[in-house]
């Protein structure tokens, strides 16, 4: 099993990315506006995916549940937008956000909301496949 982020076929509008299987695609992931934001969003899916296949097994009480019931970080990884502040995606990792695109930088033809759960969908895949299927560059 192979998973792809690949562009919209040529001409489809608006442009979008898609997430593929051994080459079929099986949903649209993100749309967008401008052609040249998917490299760039394409780059940060294949990111998200990477780190998901970096961490696993993983025990998502012990590292999710237990600490938000303690009032404490969650030590998972996991994908968000912001919810004070500018809007902008950040990846809370250890305990700790670090913003990933901020407020100008969010692709127009999205939102942060989605391009965040984009993100924990690339991460999960790469979680649940393993390095083994790490996600190959459409070209």
């Amino acid at each position: 099993m192979t998973y792809e982020f690949r562009p919209s076929p040529r001409g489809q509008r608006p442009p979008a990315v898609d997430l593929h299987l051994d080459g079929a695609r099986v949903r649209r992931l993100l749309r967008l506006r401008r052609l040249r934001d998917i490299e760039p969003v394409i780059a940060l899916l294949e990111d998200a995916h990477r780190l998901g296949a970096g961490h696993q097994p993983c025990d998502l009480r012990a590292e999710v549940v237990v600490p938000m019931l303690n009032r404490r970080p969650a030590m998972h990884p996991c994908y968000s937008a912001s919810v004070t502040g500018p809007p902008r995606v950040i990846l809370l990792e250890d305990g700790e956000p670090r913003t990933l695109v901020d407020a100008p930088d969010v692709p127009p033809g999205t939102t942060p909301e989605l391009l965040a759960e984009a993100l924990g969908t690339a991460f999960t895949i790469g979680q649940r496949t393993g390095a083994r299927a790490a996600p190959e560059r459409a070209r």
